[in-house]
């Protein structure tokens, strides 16, 4: 996830160049668009009027993601599937592949706003990300009041060979963990 942010971030300096590859990508795979005019056929609105979106796109975008996950290099067709998928989520299976299914939503004008907005917002603030362990991040970054710091704790994933284990884990790791920040930032409360 934090190297799909920094490719965004990277795009926010040229954002002209963003927009030709989801646009590629969406073409490539025939999903609908209707920011780029190409709206699902009255027909799906008729036969499936809750769901023609998720009609309309579901084989494209299971292709989609069958060459993403067969090639996990080209983070922007991660980013198309995330914007064509179930709610939007992130969701990968125990041998590390997006397993989301289609979503009914299409690439639309409110898709294009937001990531216009958050490209104008990245670009303004000083952002930046970090993929360690909290207490090794703590050491390195000396925060001030105004930093916003987000700490995600460890997650246990489905289909884990020892869910008890993880889940006691993940207990002990909530209880040191706070333990640890807040004898360390309390100044900070």
């Amino acid at each position: 996830m934090i190297a799909l942010h920094k490719l965004l971030f990277d795009y926010s300096n040229d954002v002209d160049s963003f927009w030709s590859r989801p646009t590629d990508i969406i073409n490539d795979y025939g999903l609908s668009a209707s920011f780029l005019g190409r709206a699902v056929p009255d027909e799906y609105k008729v036969n499936f009027v809750k769901t023609y979106y998720a009609k309309y796109n579901k084989e494209a975008y299971m292709k989609l993601r069958a060459d993403f996950n067969n090639d996990k290099s080209d983070l922007l067709k991660l980013y198309v599937l995330l914007i064509y998928g179930f709610n939007s989520m992130l969701r990968f299976n125990g041998n590390r592949d997006f397993n989301l299914p289609v979503g009914n939503v299409d690439f639309n004008q409110n898709v294009v706003n937001a990531l216009n907005a958050y490209f104008e917002y990245v670009s303004e603030k000083d952002i930046e990300l970090f993929n360690m362990d909290f207490e090794d991040f703590l050491d390195k970054i000396e925060p001030t009041t105004d930093d916003f710091i987000y700490l995600d704790p460890p997650l246990c994933r489905q289909g884990h060979k020892l869910p008890m284990k993880c889940l006691q884990l993940q207990g002990i790791w909530q209880k040191l963990s706070r333990n640890i920040l807040i004898q360390r930032y309390l100044r900070f409360l």
